[in-house]
């Protein structure tokens, strides 16, 4: 395992039912394997179960970068959560597929960095990705492996029953530590 590699710790708390907390960062690629081609005309989540926030320990893992993708937003608490597009300063605006198609040619490669985000429940959820394809329309389903992604409400910090940060810059490895005082003033 690298030294800032979060995919372990995140993959174990997944598999004890845990969820991403206020918004689920999912990164898609699609890639045109298609001789004539294909148009992407919309992404959307579908939400499969909706409940109260969840209640827990709290565990961060942040970031260590990105790649200069499309940014997407998803709002789960809309009735009609479709993709947004997210503007120069990191805000939410109308659909982008409204003015927007992605035709990717043979072996054309379009990266998605999604954000779906929730501020009253806790939400199963799977990716819809909707696509023309010889003039017909299909509707690809992107999951968490075989499982729904999963994110919740944020609680307020003394709901939880602990707040943990993994501390990938450990010199002695990594491991879980409490936060600084200040943490919850961060976005994260």
């Amino acid at each position: 395992m690298k030294a800032d590699d979060c995919a372990p710790v995140y993959a174990w708390t997944v598999r004890q039912g845990a969820a991403d907390v206020e918004e689920t960062n999912i990164k898609v690629s699609l890639q045109g394997k298609y001789s004539k081609g294909v148009t992407v005309v919309g992404i959307r989540a579908r939400a499969i179960k909706r409940s109260p926030p969840m209640k827990g320990a709290r565990i961060i893992c942040p970031s260590a970068g990105g790649l200069d993708v499309i940014g997407i937003g998803i709002d789960l608490d809309s009735s009609n959560p479709i993709g947004q597009r997210i503007n120069r300063d990191h805000k939410w605006e109308s659909s982008y597929f409204k003015d927007n198609a992605i035709t990717l040619a043979q072996n054309e490669v379009a990266v998605f960095d999604i954000f779906a985000r929730t501020n009253k429940s806790s939400v199963e959820w799977e990716l819809e990705i909707e696509m023309i394809k010889d003039g017909k329309r299909e509707l690809v389903s992107v999951k968490n492996g075989e499982e729904p992604f999963r994110t919740t409400a944020k609680l307020p910090g003394s709901s939880y029953g602990a707040t943990r940060l993994w501390d990938r810059l450990s010199s002695t490895g990594h491991r879980f530590v409490a936060p600084p005082a200040n943490f919850d003033k961060f976005s994260w």
